[in-house]
């Protein structure tokens, strides 16, 4: 599978399926993302900014509906290959 050239790995595949994360989501992020941080290896995690996700809601450009289920998605990018994909969380601080 492709979208915006981009090849999707089986594991990216599979990870999508477990954590309920959809084509049309994915491949909103890859269009609107604009968070670009290396995740190590040469790796890249792209991620919409909860910024950028409320500017295009008063831009009427996104449906609050739809914006929850791209909110904190992080895509995990090489080499035109979309490694893996996961909901982002915080970590909580050991005391």
């Amino acid at each position: 599978m492709e979208y915006l050239n981009l090849h999707f790995t089986e594991h990216a595949d599979v990870r999508a399926q477990q954590r309920g994360i959809k084509k049309s989501v994915m491949n909103f992020i890859l269009k609107e993302a604009d968070v670009d941080l290396p995740a190590g290896r040469g790796c890249r995690s792209l991620l919409v900014s909860q910024k950028k996700i409320e500017t295009l809601i008063s831009e009427n450009k996104l449906q609050p509906k739809f914006a929850d289920r791209i909110s904190g998605v992080v895509l995990i990018e090489h080499d035109n290959e979309l490694i893996t994909l996961f909901h982002k969380t915080r970590r909580k601080k050991l005391r």
